[in-house]
């Protein structure tokens, strides 16, 4: 019974440890990002918002069809081809 609680004592320890480097590291990202004006130059027009809102429903759609599939193999394919598209479709270079 000792080494059980150990045990348990240990996991948890190491949950909770983990989840807080887990964490500091999230803070860390977020923090040099934040910072980048980069992030925020998307354009406001009306084409930005329709291709924006096409690659949306491009991930909601592709997202479904992840779940129905169920097949890691499958769903890295089509992961990688919605990246692709999305990159396609957001480039604003004519």
């Amino acid at each position: 019974m000792k080494t059980l609680t150990v045990a348990l004592l240990g996991i948890l320890w190491w949950l909770v440890y983990g989840l807080r480097w887990i964490l500091g590291l999230v803070r860390i990202v977020l923090r040099a990002f934040g910072n980048r004006k980069y992030l925020f130059r998307l354009g406001e027009g009306d084409c930005s918002k329709k291709r924006r809102n096409r690659v949306k429903n491009l991930w909601l759609a592709m997202g479904c069809i992840m779940l129905m599939v169920g097949q890691l193999a499958w769903i890295v394919v089509l992961l990688l081809l919605t990246v692709f598209a999305s990159f396609m479709i957001l480039d604003e270079a004519q």
